[in-house]
């Protein structure tokens, strides 16, 4: 039954993304100079969207846009930069946001709208140093990493209730969590002490396995979806990036968008199978692509997209967001469903 639901939802799936429309947006108070503007990050199961939009003075603000596309602010007490980073369904939201001594600090954001600020135990306070969160899932767990006072960066797991537990694979000197289950499946990479990128699972008892991409140079991870498969990208000899996927059993696929000329790099999987990233062209341009569980890539760029289309995440419905720049060097969002 389970498998016959997955083919049900993959077959419900494949026309909207070949019949795909592009919204674009802006957050209001959003700068419209070079290097300002709206950079969405997350796209929730009910096409809510999060991210960060950088303001005329440069300065980075949060965002939470609703299924109806109102759109509401906010930032931690004390932040002078904001970036979400994650979020549930009924709009928790956790990210890091840098303080005026530029330490990073981690927060949650309620659905009602108040803040919590935490920091990992061991966390570093100066420059550079602190807290960082990348995602939570729906029991309210959140993970990350920690640069302590010597700039190496730790991973670490927060329950609900605030309790933490902080890790490292062997040998690790920079460990990164990227993605997080629901089930409490951490996935991440990690580099070791010759300074090569590894990619690792840590499993719910606390076990965290290791894996690499066969004749890989360097490894990193950037998404997992909530059946445990993993999507990554890997540097060859030649520094050409590729993307992989690793399947719960451990399988590798390795993979490249066919109009890739230097490069191919995923940012995010679904639940069936269908990844989103960008894709650089001859011109080193980049570009936006979908593949399909059965490999199959469609190519896409936003409206007004000049220097740049890079989708971020895609949801169970198969809804992108992510940001694209324009001819002036300003970001704007943009949603694919």
């Amino acid at each position: 039954m389970a498998r016959m639901r997955i083919l049900t939802l993959i077959l419900l799936a494949a026309p909207r993304i070949l019949e795909a429309q592009i919204i674009t947006f802006d957050v209001p108070g959003a700068g419209t100079g070079a290097g300002q503007g709206t950079r969405p990050f997350v796209v929730l199961a009910n096409k809510g969207i999060i991210g960060s939009y950088i303001d005329a003075l440069g300065a980075n603000h949060g965002f939470v846009r609703l299924p109806d596309g109102a759109t509401k602010t906010f930032d931690p007490p004390g932040s002078q930069n904001t970036f979400p980073s994650g979020g549930t369904i009924d709009h928790a939201i956790t990210g890091q946001y840098f303080d005026a001594n530029g330490v990073r600090h981690g927060f949650l954001r309620v659905p009602k709208g108040g803040v919590v600020e935490f920091e990992a135990p061991g966390s570093g306070t100066s420059n550079d140093q602190g807290t960082d969160v990348l995602a939570i899932n729906a029991k309210g767990i959140t993970t990350g990493d920690f640069v302590d006072a010597n700039n190496l960066s730790h991973g670490f797991a927060r329950s609900a209730n605030g309790t933490f537990i902080t890790f490292d694979p062997a040998l690790s000197q920079y460990t990164y969590p990227i993605g997080l289950t629901d089930s409490g499946l951490i996935a991440g990479y990690y580099v070791d002490t010759t300074y090569t990128a590894h990619g690792f699972l840590r499993l719910l008892d606390g076990t965290v396995s290791t894996f690499d991409v066969p004749g890989r140079r360097f490894d990193r991870v950037s998404g997992i979806n909530q059946g445990g498969t993993a999507i990554g990208a890997w540097d060859d000899s030649t520094s050409f990036v590729h993307g992989f996927l690793r399947a719960q059993d451990g399988t590798i696929t390795e993979f490249d968008d066919p109009k890739a000329t230097y490069g191919t790099l995923p940012t995010s999987i679904n639940l069936q199978g269908f990844i989103t990233g960008i894709y650089y062209d001859s011109s080193f341009g980049i570009h936006g692509f979908v593949r399909s569980p059965e490999g199959t890539f469609t190519e896409f760029d936003a409206p007004g997209a000049a220097y740049g289309t890079l989708p971020e995440s895609i949801n169970d419905a198969s809804a992108i967001t992510g940001f694209f720049v324009d001819t002036n060097f300003v970001y704007h969002g943009f949603v694919r469903k």
